[in-house]
């Protein structure tokens, strides 16, 4: 189940990588033009539509106006996708110690320590995320994959579903919320 997730994420880093160089003078994220995204992210009548929406709400998470936080999340990208996780975390060590606002480097962090199995320290970066960032429904994902681990299926659940009533077409909508809702529930959506 979580294999997916892992994988999506992989991908909207290496774009992210291929986007530094034309987001490097942009500033960082405008919180009209999130407002506006997730309006249309939660209004998507299909998911290539949701998927295109997504990337963009991930361009925008990403972004920062300090070229020394981004060239950091840049490295830290390439250290994840290269699975260098100690080197990623020191770099995201540095990050959210240099903007404490940042939401994605919290988020980032977030990954490597549930990479690293640290999964209670990757809450409490999550909680820093979403307290900064409220819709990360990335940060909701992650959350969830960790109750899942811990075996809080319940709470995992409703994590899920807090995150679908922003991203109605998130991937774990067709496989990870049914299993929860049977496991939990005993039905499937």
């Amino acid at each position: 189940m979580h294999r997916n997730w892992h994988v999506a994420y992989l991908k909207m880093l290496a774009l992210f990588v291929a986007l530094v160089a034309l987001a490097e003078n942009s500033s960082a994220a405008d919180r009209s033009r999130l407002d506006g995204l997730y309006a249309d992210l939660k209004e998507s009548r299909s998911e290539v539509q949701a998927e295109a929406t997504e990337r963009k709400i991930w361009i925008e998470w990403l972004k920062h106006d300090e070229p020394v936080i981004t060239d950091m999340m840049t490295e830290a990208l390439e250290q994840i996708r290269t699975n260098k996780l100690k080197l990623a975390l020191a770099t995201l060590n540095q990050v959210v110690e240099e903007d404490p606002e940042y939401a994605e480097g919290w988020n980032s962090r977030a990954t490597v320590l549930y990479l690293l199995g640290a999964y209670d320290r990757s809450i409490g970066d999550i909680g820093r995320t979403l307290a900064l960032e409220p819709r990360h429904f990335g940060a909701m994902a992650g959350l969830g994959k960790i109750l899942i681990k811990k075996g809080n299926l319940k709470r995992a659940l409703q994590v899920y579903r807090r995150a679908l009533k922003i991203h109605p077409y998130m991937v774990e909508r067709n496989s990870v919320v049914p299993d929860l809702e049977r496991a939990v529930e005993g039905r499937g959506i």
